[in-house]
């Protein structure tokens, strides 16, 4: 199987699969695939939900055969239609509407590692509302974030760049639960929300 090493925040070495489309189209109950096949299918209908309610989402659940399997990303295939994801956590439901579905595993794992949830914002209230939003959701109570926020709100273009501006980890889903919020200012200005979740560090 060919791979591709990414080199990313909190996620050095993990790999994603870029092999041919094969695969589980459906997951276990409650799961998307993650297969080829079943990261095609999602492309396709434009939703996408893991049961991850046990703190644990394991590779079988979603369409994988176990450790040393990797799950794919997907891509939304119109990006003025977002992938809509649902996940059900040990407490409460998070809903993203993402642009991007980034899994990834930790090699011999058994299980989703982390899930990387890429949201864009057509505006800076839309952006600002997102952040507000997913904050809420993983109770995320910061100083830091609320001064971002307000300094956002008074200079977007200084306050967001490139480089991202990361949160510390909520934990009222059950699942950890962070952001990251990187912009560009070109002449086609775009604000992401990273929504980062992975399983419970006990």
């Amino acid at each position: 199987m060919t791979t591709m090493m990414l080199s990313l925040t909190g996620c050095i070495g993990w790999s994603v699969s870029t092999v041919g489309p094969t695969g589980a189209v459906e997951g276990a109950a409650g799961n998307s695939s993650l297969s080829d096949a079943g990261a095609e299918q999602i492309r396709r209908a434009g939703s996408a939900s893991f049961d991850w309610s046990s703190g644990r989402l394991l590779l079988q659940d979603v369409g994988l055969t176990g450790a040393g399997d990797f799950a794919n990303g997907v891509s939304a295939s119109d990006p003025a239609h977002p992938i809509a994801v649902t996940i059900h956590a040990p407490s409460g439901t998070i809903e993203v509407p993402s642009d991007r579905i980034l899994p990834y595993v930790a090699e011999g794992s058994e299980e989703i590692d982390e899930l990387w949830l890429t949201v864009s914002a057509s505006d800076d209230e839309q952006f600002l509302s997102f952040v507000r939003e997913y904050a809420s959701t993983a109770g995320i109570e910061s100083e830091g974030l609320t001064e971002w926020v307000a300094a956002y709100a008074a200079d977007p273009a200084s306050t967001c760049t490139s480089l991202g501006y990361n949160t510390p980890v909520g934990t009222a889903t059950g699942l950890d639960l962070w952001l990251e919020m990187s912009c560009t200012w070109d002449q086609d200005p775009r604000r992401y929300v990273a929504v980062h979740i992975t399983p419970p560090q006990l």
